[in-house]
């Protein structure tokens, strides 16, 4: 009894307001949306990769449970942005590891909440320009969208969360992580996910889930 007691309050240090709609998920109210007392801002992880513009997509090994992730034209990445092709800014996705002590909460309020936590990453989305870099969206007009291969977990449904700048961490639904490709298994094991994003920034957590 004592230690559920201790896991209840452990939980309901981190869990914050709910504000998002029920999702397809079993699982307890509160985890929809929670606050953490660390800022996705505060990451300094380091460089995996980064795409820019129209240049040839790469896959960008990730770890873990979540072993590539690319984006794809499944929207126009350059209205998203609000660049252009013909320049002088070009959309760009920089994928980044996360720094441990942001790491470090993230995994211990997925596990307070039931969840098998996996990889994470941090997410910056914006335009980039010879002149002035890297200059990451303040908003996305339309969803950035990323190819992700995952390993599957027997008994366990994968689901990816977000912690977001202003330090709100919220499980992605399904019309963000998409699951309509995953019933096939591919040469290496992996299932195919496709995360839809309105977020110019985030640091994304792969999650399992007992079905």
């Amino acid at each position: 009894m004592k230690k559920t007691i201790r896991r209840i309050v452990a939980a309901a240090a981190f869990l914050g307001v709910l504000v998002q709609p029920v999702t397809a998920f079993c699982m307890p109210k509160l985890a929809y949306t929670y606050t953490l007392p660390v800022s996705a801002a505060a990451n300094t992880g380091t460089l995996i990769g980064t795409e820019i513009g129209h240049c040839q997509e790469r896959k960008f090994k990730i770890g873990g449970g979540l072993l590539t992730i690319q984006s794809i034209n499944y929207g126009n990445q350059y209205q998203a942005t609000g660049t252009n092709t013909t320049g002088p800014a070009l959309p760009y996705s920089k994928f980044t590891t996360v720094n441990p002590v942001i790491v470090g909460p993230m995994v211990s309020t997925a596990q307070s909440l039931g969840y098998q936590p996996s990889a994470a990453f941090d997410l910056e989305i914006g335009g980039f320009t010879n002149y002035a870099g890297y200059t990451p969206s303040s908003k996305l007009y339309l969803p950035m969208n990323y190819e992700m291969f995952v390993c599957p977990v027997a008994g366990y449904q994968p689901a990816m969360m977000v912690l977001l700048p202003n330090g709100m961490f919220r499980l992605l639904n399904d019309s963000e992580f998409d699951r309509s490709y995953s019933g096939s298994l591919f040469v290496d094991g992996s299932q195919k996910f496709v995360l839809h994003t309105y977020y110019p920034k985030g640091i994304y957590m792969l999650v399992y889930i007992r079905q």
